[in-house]
């Protein structure tokens, strides 16, 4: 049989001194081992975000139309339109100036005050609103969604239309 392990003083990643017998007790409670795999697992997504980012693009671009056909069905679900509308809430909490602007071009198409234009750079007829200032709402540019990608920076992030 094996006899014990000695006691000793461990300090917690929370500043708690607590005795242990256990030669892998580093936390104080529970609630702090929790927040320890938190951490370890934040700094292991910090490490590889690049070897992933690269993962799931190629993973995207292999399946995209599976993907689309997937998500699309998912959106038009009760739960998927609940979801969706908590997200949009999120967002207009998170920058009521792009909420705000976005209303106001919105209001002044319908009231005819501002006309649909084709896209600035291809002549696209299906055109989005590109605010350069948020503060002048009415001051746009309309661009189709994928040169709305290119000025907002996000073509970096996000696979082209057609690309496969």
């Amino acid at each position: 049989m094996r006899s014990p392990s000695r006691e000793r003083e461990v300090v917690c990643p929370c500043g708690t001194t607590f005795k242990t017998r256990h030669s892998q007790g580093k936390y104080c409670s529970e609630a702090c081992a929790h927040g320890g795999e938190l951490r370890s697992w934040q700094r292991y997504g910090k490490r590889n975000r690049p070897r992933r980012r690269l993962y799931h693009r190629a993973h995207y671009i292999v399946n995209r139309e599976t993907i689309l056909k997937r998500t699309t069905a998912y959106h038009r679900t009760p739960t998927g339109r609940a979801a969706q509308r908590r997200n949009d809430e999120r967002q207009r909490q998170k920058f009521p100036e792009k909420y705000a602007a976005r209303q106001a071009v919105f209001v002044a198409l319908r009231a005819g005050r501002l006309t649909r234009q084709p896209c600035a750079r291809c002549g696209d007829p299906k055109t989005q609103a590109h605010h350069h200032d948020y503060a002048k709402p009415l001051d746009v540019i309309w661009l189709c969604q994928r040169h709305h990608d290119i000025e907002g920076g996000r073509a970096a992030q996000l696979p082209m239309r057609g690309a496969a």
